[in-house]
């Protein structure tokens, strides 16, 4: 039985099934022209529904699934071509044995055909977009519904607007995650968004998992950011307490500042990739990058007691923060505007005046 799929990449660990926690991890099989000169046919987002037509490309259809169980290297001709009664694929194509590149097996755990309409244009997905090569990510129909990941959705604000949003989201909450660090658990309280939940039932808490993020872990932000692809990131998460800057000055300091700025990268770098060359030289959009929304606070200010500027503040009033936890909220509130907007004139810790600016905002 042919059960290894040849390919000149490794298969990602999370999509295979026995990493992720024992779950079944299907992964469809897609039908395009066929691709020449070793390029794939197909550009990098295309149609899977007839209703939508985002290329002017022919429909990819959904034929099958498959699950992988394995992905492992090869380290010789030898041992590629002894497995060669398994391969799926014939060794005189493309993806036969050379040299100048590594090849990799991917073992096949199980596999399925779709019967006529169950899976080829089904109105489940209408999109597709390549991650890494000849991976593509099938989107589901509704396009207006973004990808919202919340930091720190265990804290107060954060578990407020993470709960806001499940309560006026669609039924599909996977567009709204939520992460923490320690406190993996909380409680969602209907009633504090709605004032028309006031039965008995509608004010029981709702427990609501998170997933779990180390921001301080840039390694681990990077991969989830990969793996999730959000669309907006709203960045609550912080060392709120101004008394714990007298206490653990350095630690809230990274988790202020650092890892703001790390976030600011990672959207950069994402956006970065966004656009991508052929070999005609024409450009194609592949992924948009996510819009980081960071939550400053009015410690930037110093109540007047200098400035001479008081509550309410404006866009322009003059920051000039008085204690550490000011500092860093204002620290971080200039990496994002720097990173992101590449101000002429950058703005800095020295820059004494409030600026709107995408990405930052008084809180």
């Amino acid at each position: 039985r042919k059960t290894i799929e040849s390919r000149a990449y490794a298969l990602p660990p999370d999509l295979l099934s026995n990493h992720n926690d024992g779950q079944e991890v299907r992964i469809d099989i897609l039908e395009s022209e066929k691709g020449q000169d070793g390029i794939s046919s197909i550009p990098n987002i295309v149609s899977l529904a007839n209703n939508i037509t985002p290329t002017k490309h022919p429909l990819l259809k959904r034929k099958g699934w498959c699950t992988f169980i394995d992905s492992f290297r090869y380290t010789s001709r030898q041992q590629f071509e002894a497995d060669a009664d398994k391969h799926l694929v014939d060794s005189s194509s493309d993806y036969g044995w050379s040299e100048e590149r590594p090849m990799y097996g991917w073992v096949v755990d199980s596999r399925g055909v779709y019967a006529s309409g169950d899976g080829d244009n089904s109105d489940e997905y209408s999109i597709a977009e390549r991650r890494m090569r000849s991976l593509f990510e099938l989107r589901q129909n509704n396009e207006n519904m973004p990808t919202i990941l919340i930091t720190g959705a265990s804290g107060m604000l954060g578990r407020a607007l993470h709960r806001f949003l499940l309560l006026n989201s669609s039924s599909n909450y996977n567009n709204v995650i939520g992460t923490g660090h320690t406190r993996l658990q909380v409680d969602h309280y209907p009633e504090y968004v709605s004032s028309s939940n006031n039965n008995d039932t509608a004010s029981k808490p709702k427990t609501v998992k998170l997933h779990q993020l180390n921001l301080l872990d840039f390694g681990a932000t990077t991969d989830f950011l990969e793996k999730h692809r959000p669309d907006i990131i709203v960045h609550c998460a912080a060392e709120r307490y101004p008394d714990a800057f007298e206490t653990k000055l350095e630690e809230s300091m990274k988790l202020n500042v650092e890892s703001t700025k790390h976030l600011a990268r990672e959207c950069k770098r994402l956006a970065t990739m966004a656009v991508e060359n052929d070999k005609n030289g024409n450009t194609t959009n592949i992924y948009a990058g996510p819009y980081l929304i960071y939550i400053s606070t009015s410690y930037v200010f110093d109540g007047g007691i200098t400035s001479k500027e008081y509550p309410p503040y404006q866009p322009q009033s003059k920051v000039n923060p008085i204690n550490n936890y000011g500092r860093s909220k204002w620290m971080g509130e200039c990496a994002v505007r720097d990173i992101l907007n590449n101000p002429t004139t950058p703005i800095t810790n020295d820059n004494k005046e409030g600026v709107v600016a995408t990405g930052g905002g008084h809180g």
